[in-house]
Protein backbone atom coordinates (compact mmCIF):
# COMPACT_ATOMS: atom_id res chain seq x y z
CA UNK A 1 0.00 0.00 0.00
CA UNK A 2 3.09 2.31 0.46
CA UNK A 3 3.72 4.37 -2.14
CA UNK A 4 6.99 4.98 -4.46
CA UNK A 5 8.92 7.55 -6.66
CA UNK A 6 9.92 6.94 -10.09
CA UNK A 7 12.14 9.62 -11.13
CA UNK A 8 12.94 10.18 -14.88
CA UNK A 9 15.82 11.71 -16.22
CA UNK A 10 17.64 12.58 -19.95
CA UNK A 11 21.55 12.24 -19.84
CA UNK A 12 24.05 12.96 -22.04
CA UNK A 13 23.99 13.53 -25.91
CA UNK A 14 22.07 10.20 -27.08
CA UNK A 15 18.83 11.55 -24.69
CA UNK A 16 19.59 8.03 -22.65
CA UNK A 17 16.21 7.81 -20.34
CA UNK A 18 17.90 6.47 -16.86
CA UNK A 19 15.24 5.37 -14.20
CA UNK A 20 16.01 5.48 -10.46
CA UNK A 21 15.12 2.75 -8.14
CA UNK A 22 11.95 3.26 -6.55
CA UNK A 23 12.14 4.89 -3.11
CA UNK A 24 9.79 3.76 -0.50
CA UNK A 25 7.54 6.48 1.25
CA UNK A 26 8.77 7.49 4.49
CA UNK A 27 6.73 5.40 7.37
CA UNK A 28 3.41 7.27 7.98
CA UNK A 29 3.73 9.14 11.09
CA UNK A 30 1.57 7.95 14.64
CA UNK A 31 0.21 9.63 17.25
CA UNK A 32 3.39 9.92 20.10
CA UNK A 33 3.04 6.81 22.22
CA UNK A 34 4.40 9.23 25.04
CA UNK A 35 1.28 11.29 25.80
CA UNK A 36 -0.74 8.60 26.20
CA UNK A 37 -1.97 6.90 29.68
CA UNK A 38 -4.48 4.20 28.08
CA UNK A 39 -3.23 2.19 25.88
CA UNK A 40 -6.75 1.84 24.53
CA UNK A 41 -7.04 5.38 23.66
CA UNK A 42 -3.55 5.45 21.73
CA UNK A 43 -4.48 2.22 19.56
CA UNK A 44 -8.19 4.21 18.37
CA UNK A 45 -6.14 7.40 17.35
CA UNK A 46 -3.63 5.04 15.41
CA UNK A 47 -6.63 3.49 13.44
CA UNK A 48 -7.54 6.83 12.95
CA UNK A 49 -4.12 8.53 11.83
CA UNK A 50 -4.14 4.87 9.27
CA UNK A 51 -7.42 5.87 7.96
CA UNK A 52 -6.00 9.22 7.13
CA UNK A 53 -3.22 8.50 6.09
CA UNK A 54 -4.35 5.38 3.54
CA UNK A 55 -8.38 6.19 3.09
CA UNK A 56 -10.50 3.52 4.11
CA UNK A 57 -8.49 1.64 6.92
CA UNK A 58 -10.57 0.44 9.12
CA UNK A 59 -10.42 -1.52 12.58
CA UNK A 60 -10.96 -4.80 10.88
CA UNK A 61 -7.79 -4.25 8.58
CA UNK A 62 -6.11 -3.49 11.93
CA UNK A 63 -7.88 -6.72 13.90
CA UNK A 64 -6.35 -8.35 11.09
CA UNK A 65 -3.24 -7.54 11.11
CA UNK A 66 -2.57 -8.55 14.74
CA UNK A 67 -4.10 -12.08 14.10
CA UNK A 68 -7.61 -11.47 15.16
CA UNK A 69 -10.07 -14.14 14.44
CA UNK A 70 -12.51 -10.75 13.75
CA UNK A 71 -12.47 -7.41 14.42
CA UNK A 72 -15.09 -7.72 17.35
CA UNK A 73 -12.01 -9.62 19.48
CA UNK A 74 -9.98 -5.99 19.16
CA UNK A 75 -13.58 -4.18 19.11
CA UNK A 76 -13.95 -5.58 22.71
CA UNK A 77 -10.37 -4.41 23.57
CA UNK A 78 -10.71 -0.96 22.58
CA UNK A 79 -14.21 -0.62 23.94
CA UNK A 80 -12.33 -1.71 27.42
CA UNK A 81 -14.54 -5.16 27.84
CA UNK A 82 -11.12 -7.17 27.53
CA UNK A 83 -7.37 -6.88 27.98
CA UNK A 84 -5.06 -7.39 25.01
CA UNK A 85 -2.86 -10.45 25.30
CA UNK A 86 0.18 -11.86 23.81
CA UNK A 87 0.17 -13.26 21.39
CA UNK A 88 -1.56 -10.06 20.17
CA UNK A 89 0.79 -8.06 22.15
CA UNK A 90 3.81 -9.18 20.40
CA UNK A 91 1.75 -8.50 16.88
CA UNK A 92 1.02 -5.04 18.01
CA UNK A 93 4.57 -4.32 19.14
CA UNK A 94 5.74 -5.92 14.85
CA UNK A 95 2.66 -4.05 13.27
CA UNK A 96 3.39 -0.37 15.10
CA UNK A 97 7.01 -1.07 14.49
CA UNK A 98 7.78 0.16 17.82
CA UNK A 99 11.06 0.61 19.04
CA UNK A 100 12.28 -0.56 22.21
CA UNK A 101 11.06 2.01 24.52
CA UNK A 102 7.86 2.88 22.72
CA UNK A 103 7.44 -1.75 23.22
CA UNK A 104 8.22 -1.06 26.73
CA UNK A 105 5.80 1.62 27.55
CA UNK A 106 3.47 0.21 25.37
CA UNK A 107 3.46 -3.08 27.76
CA UNK A 108 3.58 -1.38 31.21
CA UNK A 109 0.62 0.98 30.11
CA UNK A 110 -1.01 -2.58 29.52
CA UNK A 111 -0.19 -3.76 32.73
CA UNK A 112 -1.05 -0.29 34.28
CA UNK A 113 -5.07 -0.91 33.88
CA UNK A 114 -4.67 -3.09 37.28
CA UNK A 115 -2.74 -0.39 39.04
CA UNK A 116 -3.53 2.07 41.16
CA UNK A 117 -3.89 5.86 39.61
CA UNK A 118 -1.10 7.30 41.70
CA UNK A 119 1.03 3.94 41.10
CA UNK A 120 0.13 4.20 36.94
CA UNK A 121 1.61 7.75 36.64
CA UNK A 122 4.51 6.52 38.73
CA UNK A 123 5.10 3.97 36.28
CA UNK A 124 4.88 5.92 33.04
CA UNK A 125 6.98 8.22 34.52
CA UNK A 126 9.75 6.33 35.00
CA UNK A 127 9.69 4.02 32.36
CA UNK A 128 9.41 8.13 30.14
CA UNK A 129 12.44 9.72 31.55
CA UNK A 130 14.65 6.16 31.97
CA UNK A 131 15.94 7.23 35.29
CA UNK A 132 19.46 6.65 36.02
CA UNK A 133 19.08 6.80 40.26
CA UNK A 134 16.26 4.43 39.92
CA UNK A 135 17.30 1.99 42.60
CA UNK A 136 15.08 -2.15 43.28
CA UNK A 137 13.23 -2.30 45.98
CA UNK A 138 14.73 -3.14 48.98
CA UNK A 139 13.78 -6.87 50.92
CA UNK A 140 13.04 -7.55 54.09
CA UNK A 141 16.27 -10.38 54.42
CA UNK A 142 18.09 -12.47 51.83
CA UNK A 143 19.20 -10.95 48.37
CA UNK A 144 17.15 -8.76 46.15
CA UNK A 145 15.85 -10.74 43.12
CA UNK A 146 16.82 -7.76 40.63
CA UNK A 147 20.55 -8.35 42.07
CA UNK A 148 20.29 -12.25 41.52
CA UNK A 149 18.92 -12.45 38.20
CA UNK A 150 21.39 -9.84 36.53
CA UNK A 151 24.40 -11.45 38.05
CA UNK A 152 23.02 -14.75 36.87
CA UNK A 153 22.09 -12.92 33.63
CA UNK A 154 25.96 -11.36 32.90
CA UNK A 155 27.51 -14.79 33.65
CA UNK A 156 25.06 -16.03 30.99
CA UNK A 157 26.54 -13.77 28.66
CA UNK A 158 29.98 -13.78 29.43
CA UNK A 159 30.62 -17.49 29.28
CA UNK A 160 33.54 -17.51 30.69
CA UNK A 161 34.98 -16.72 34.32
CA UNK A 162 34.37 -13.49 35.59
CA UNK A 163 35.46 -11.59 38.28
CA UNK A 164 33.11 -9.75 40.79
CA UNK A 165 34.43 -6.64 40.03
CA UNK A 166 33.53 -6.85 35.97
CA UNK A 167 29.92 -8.59 36.84
CA UNK A 168 29.43 -5.21 39.65
CA UNK A 169 30.90 -3.00 36.41
CA UNK A 170 27.73 -3.87 34.12
CA UNK A 171 24.95 -2.40 36.55
CA UNK A 172 23.29 0.46 35.94
CA UNK A 173 22.39 1.39 39.39
CA UNK A 174 24.63 1.12 42.63
CA UNK A 175 25.32 -1.92 43.87
CA UNK A 176 27.55 -2.97 47.21
CA UNK A 177 30.08 -5.74 46.82
CA UNK A 178 28.70 -7.56 49.60
CA UNK A 179 25.53 -7.82 48.11
CA UNK A 180 26.34 -9.30 44.58
CA UNK A 181 28.90 -11.18 46.87
CA UNK A 182 26.03 -12.71 48.86
CA UNK A 183 24.15 -13.59 45.22
CA UNK A 184 27.26 -15.74 44.09
CA UNK A 185 27.72 -17.29 46.93
CA UNK A 186 24.01 -18.56 47.09
CA UNK A 187 24.32 -19.76 43.40
CA UNK A 188 27.29 -21.78 44.16
CA UNK A 189 25.78 -23.45 47.39
CA UNK A 190 22.82 -24.48 44.84
CA UNK A 191 25.44 -25.48 42.13
CA UNK A 192 24.05 -22.82 39.89
CA UNK A 193 27.72 -20.89 39.84
CA UNK A 194 31.08 -22.32 39.96
CA UNK A 195 34.58 -20.56 41.41
CA UNK A 196 38.03 -20.21 40.67
CA UNK A 197 41.19 -18.08 41.02
CA UNK A 198 39.75 -16.35 37.85
CA UNK A 199 36.43 -15.41 38.93
CA UNK A 200 33.33 -17.08 38.58
CA UNK A 201 31.29 -18.84 35.93
CA UNK A 202 27.56 -20.35 35.24
CA UNK A 203 27.93 -24.57 36.25
CA UNK A 204 29.10 -25.90 33.43
CA UNK A 205 26.71 -29.33 33.82
CA UNK A 206 23.54 -27.02 34.11
CA UNK A 207 24.49 -24.53 30.92
CA UNK A 208 24.65 -27.19 28.39
CA UNK A 209 25.19 -25.98 24.84
CA UNK A 210 24.27 -28.18 22.00
CA UNK A 211 28.22 -29.05 21.66
CA UNK A 212 29.10 -30.41 24.82
CA UNK A 213 29.13 -33.40 26.42
CA UNK A 214 28.97 -33.35 30.11
CA UNK A 215 29.72 -36.15 32.18
CA UNK A 216 27.44 -38.67 33.39
CA UNK A 217 26.73 -36.69 36.60
CA UNK A 218 26.19 -33.35 35.05
CA UNK A 219 23.86 -35.13 33.10
CA UNK A 220 21.60 -36.41 35.61
CA UNK A 221 21.97 -32.72 37.72
CA UNK A 222 20.67 -31.01 34.12
CA UNK A 223 17.78 -33.89 33.77
CA UNK A 224 16.80 -33.24 37.79
CA UNK A 225 17.03 -29.42 37.40
CA UNK A 226 14.72 -30.24 33.57
CA UNK A 227 12.39 -32.48 35.98
CA UNK A 228 11.94 -29.28 38.28
CA UNK A 229 11.81 -26.77 36.14
CA UNK A 230 8.84 -28.74 34.49
CA UNK A 231 7.51 -28.42 37.78
CA UNK A 232 7.51 -24.97 38.39
CA UNK A 233 5.80 -24.08 35.03
CA UNK A 234 2.82 -26.41 36.06
CA UNK A 235 2.43 -24.61 39.24
CA UNK A 236 3.54 -21.11 38.26
CA UNK A 237 1.80 -18.00 39.77
CA UNK A 238 3.77 -15.56 37.20
CA UNK A 239 2.41 -14.69 33.89
CA UNK A 240 4.23 -16.31 31.32
CA UNK A 241 4.24 -12.46 29.38
CA UNK A 242 5.65 -11.42 32.45
CA UNK A 243 8.43 -14.02 31.91
CA UNK A 244 9.29 -12.94 28.54
CA UNK A 245 10.71 -9.99 29.96
CA UNK A 246 13.52 -11.80 31.97
CA UNK A 247 14.47 -13.88 29.24
CA UNK A 248 15.01 -11.51 26.58
CA UNK A 249 18.53 -11.74 26.11
CA UNK A 250 18.81 -15.48 26.45
CA UNK A 251 21.71 -16.67 24.54
CA UNK A 252 19.97 -18.37 20.72
CA UNK A 253 22.66 -21.24 21.04
CA UNK A 254 21.60 -22.62 24.35
CA UNK A 255 18.90 -25.58 24.06
CA UNK A 256 15.48 -24.60 24.50
CA UNK A 257 15.19 -26.31 28.04
CA UNK A 258 17.58 -23.63 29.49
CA UNK A 259 14.66 -21.29 29.27
CA UNK A 260 12.77 -23.42 31.49
CA UNK A 261 16.09 -24.11 33.87
CA UNK A 262 15.71 -20.08 34.25
CA UNK A 263 12.52 -19.51 35.01
CA UNK A 264 13.15 -22.62 37.62
CA UNK A 265 15.81 -20.73 39.23
CA UNK A 266 13.90 -16.89 39.53
CA UNK A 267 10.95 -18.86 41.04
CA UNK A 268 13.48 -20.57 43.78
CA UNK A 269 14.39 -17.26 44.22
CA UNK A 270 11.46 -15.53 44.92
CA UNK A 271 10.21 -18.76 46.75
CA UNK A 272 13.23 -18.53 49.11
CA UNK A 273 13.32 -14.88 49.81
CA UNK A 274 9.51 -14.27 49.08
CA UNK A 275 10.87 -11.63 47.04
CA UNK A 276 7.84 -9.78 45.51
CA UNK A 277 7.80 -8.09 42.04
CA UNK A 278 5.89 -5.23 41.53
CA UNK A 279 5.40 -2.96 38.01
CA UNK A 280 8.40 -1.00 38.56
CA UNK A 281 10.36 -3.82 39.27
CA UNK A 282 9.44 -5.90 36.18
CA UNK A 283 10.12 -2.63 34.03
CA UNK A 284 13.22 -1.42 35.54
CA UNK A 285 14.81 -5.54 34.86
CA UNK A 286 13.66 -5.03 31.12
CA UNK A 287 16.13 -2.02 31.25
CA UNK A 288 18.64 -3.72 32.78
CA UNK A 289 18.90 -6.94 30.79
CA UNK A 290 18.99 -4.85 27.62
CA UNK A 291 21.87 -2.22 29.30
CA UNK A 292 23.53 -5.45 30.45
CA UNK A 293 22.75 -7.24 27.10
CA UNK A 294 23.99 -4.19 24.76
CA UNK A 295 27.32 -3.38 26.84
CA UNK A 296 28.19 -7.20 26.88
CA UNK A 297 28.99 -5.91 22.85
CA UNK A 298 31.37 -7.71 20.20
CA UNK A 299 34.01 -5.49 21.43
CA UNK A 300 33.67 -6.55 25.18
CA UNK A 301 32.97 -10.67 24.10
CA UNK A 302 36.06 -10.35 22.23
CA UNK A 303 38.24 -9.24 24.85
CA UNK A 304 36.96 -11.64 27.19
CA UNK A 305 37.63 -14.21 24.51
CA UNK A 306 41.26 -13.21 24.61
CA UNK A 307 41.52 -13.18 28.24
CA UNK A 308 40.65 -16.56 28.71
CA UNK A 309 42.63 -17.90 25.54
CA UNK A 310 45.68 -15.89 27.74
CA UNK A 311 44.66 -18.09 31.30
Amino acid sequence: MSRSVTINQTCGTNGVLLKTLARPAPLEALPNIFEYQDYRKFLREVIGARRKNRGGYSIADFAKALGFSSHAGLAMVLNGQRELRSPYVEACIRSLKLSLRQQLYFEAMIRADRLSAAKRRALLQEIDSHSATWEPPATQDGIRLIDFFLVQQILSLCRGYVSIDKIISQFRYGVEKKTIQGALDWMIDKKYAERSPQGYRINKSILMVQDEKPNASGKQFHKDCMTLAHSALDTDALENREFQTYLVTVDSRKIPEMKKWIKKLVLEAIAEFETELDGDTVVQMHFNLFEASNRMGAGQRDQLMESEASL
